[in-house]
């Protein structure tokens, strides 16, 4: 059946017109949807960045400063004086066990390691490279990652 009637056509030019502004009016509320929503999941990805960073920094605030009590600790200073391997070992366990640590570390001022509260096996590259940057206390400080 063909419209051969101007209003006919003019149905159809209507119809027509009325889809394409439906469709581009779709087009452009999901382009501003997406638009949202990527802006929206780039600020909470900031944001929990910033989240955990401060409580990373925290962390090792707070184990640096645990780390100081052992070091002021003077049944360990009289241990580490006198050589007492057990003693120093028994020190580490009991501190390492009240920071939650996985490995508390016995390093020499050179950096090598004399002793540590677990066996530990190869010694993760994380804790390697703290050691190369800071001082023994800052690598006794940090957790390993299991």
């Amino acid at each position: 059946m063909r419209l051969r009637s101007f209003a006919g056509r003019l149905l159809i030019l209507l119809v027509l017109l009325v889809g394409a502004g439906l469709l581009s009016s779709t087009l452009a509320d999901l382009k501003a949807a997406d638009s949202n929503v990527r802006a929206l999941v780039a600020e909470d990805v900031t944001v929990r960045a910033r989240v955990a960073a401060l409580a990373m920094t925290q962390q090792a605030e707070t184990l640096h400063q645990q780390v100081a009590v052992i070091t002021e600790d003077f049944g360990f200073r009289a241990a580490a004086a006198t050589g007492d391997r057990d003693t120093i070992l028994s020190a580490l366990a009991n501190h390492g066990e009240r920071v939650d640590a996985d490995l508390a570390l016995w390093v020499t001022p050179e950096g090598k390691i004399s002793l540590a509260s677990s066996p530990m096996g190869q010694l993760p590259s994380t804790i390697r490279r703290a050691m190369s940057r800071g001082t023994p206390q800052s690598a006794a400080a940090i957790e390993a990652i299991a």
